[in-house]
């Protein structure tokens, strides 16, 4: 949690900086009017609210319905026993011997087919636990307006769509303060730039997560949203079949979610279960 939370004050104190920075450097004492900046209330509350997005003032409610909130989080702890579920059933009977034996590649593509169903579910459990549950419970305790944490990325005709959909948090965030950026003045016009800039910040930040609390190097999630994602929204924009979302799901999208529990589960799992961690000099 660690590792999540120092991501999440990074996003936010560059979208504080950010926003606020330009206002006192293009200040003109002489002519503007008093130069207003938000006090430490204001950060504070930006800290803690469900969005990247700074802004002065957010749509607010004006009462927080305490049974919305019990109940959402009640959501998150019923998602946790679901996969705790999952994991039992599903993934642990592949790889209960991962540390006493090696595997042959045709043992180790098995699971990564059978285990298709557990990783959709992760996925969704993910997605609605993290996007839905989280969000709203904290959005109704600071009575924070805007709910619109993601949009029907299930009905995505494009991968672009479907990255611009499927987490609309940090989306904002990726385009406000990097593809903009990137567009408007680092590299000006550029779309092809600035978009494998958001990519690649993108499949980094991830990848970084993944690695300190796995403790592990696997660049899996990097392949699949630099390379394969970048690749394909790039193909897309240029209007050939092979960006296609069709085109992408029938034949050169892999089973991503089947792929990184079939990989990073058992690695997670032989250094956490070794048997072997107490022998000297294995």
């Amino acid at each position: 949690m660690k590792i999540y939370d120092s991501v999440r004050l990074l996003m936010k104190q560059h979208a504080f900086v950010r926003t606020n920075v330009p206002r006192v450097t293009s200040y003109k004492p002489h002519s503007d009017k008093a130069l207003s900046l938000p006090n430490f209330q204001k950060f504070i509350y930006f800290i803690f609210a469900p969005t990247f997005i700074y802004r002065d003032e957010y749509p607010r409610t004006q009462t927080i319905r305490w049974k919305f909130v019990f109940y959402n989080f009640g959501e998150v702890l019923g998602i946790i026993w679901l996969l705790s579920l999952v994991v039992e059933r599903f993934l642990i009977p592949h790889f209960e011997d991962i540390c006493l034996r090696k595997y042959t590649l045709s043992e180790v593509m098995v699971p990564v087919v059978a285990n298709s169903l557990p990783g959709i579910l992760f996925m969704l459990c993910g997605f609605y636990s993290v996007l839905h549950s989280f969000q709203n419970a904290f959005a109704e305790m600071l009575t924070f307006g805007d709910r619109m944490f993601y949009k029907e990325w299930w009905t995505s005709r494009s991968l672009s769509e479907y990255y611009r959909t499927w987490n609309v948090v940090v989306h904002d965030w990726l385009f406000t303060y990097i593809y903009k950026d990137m567009y408007e003045i680092v590299v000006p016009k550029s779309k092809v730039v600035a978009k494998l800039a958001v990519f690649l910040i993108s499949a980094v930040i991830h990848e970084w997560i993944l690695s300190n609390v796995l403790k592990l190097f696997l660049p899996i999630q990097f392949t699949q949203f630099f390379i394969a994602g970048a690749v394909l929204a790039l193909l897309n924009m240029l209007d050939l079949p092979v960006g296609s979302t069709q085109y992408t799901n029938e034949n050169l999208a892999p089973p991503s979610s089947s792929t990184s529990c079939s990989f990073y589960y058992p690695d997670s799992w032989e250094r956490f279960e070794s048997p072997f961690d107490d022998v000297v000099g294995v």
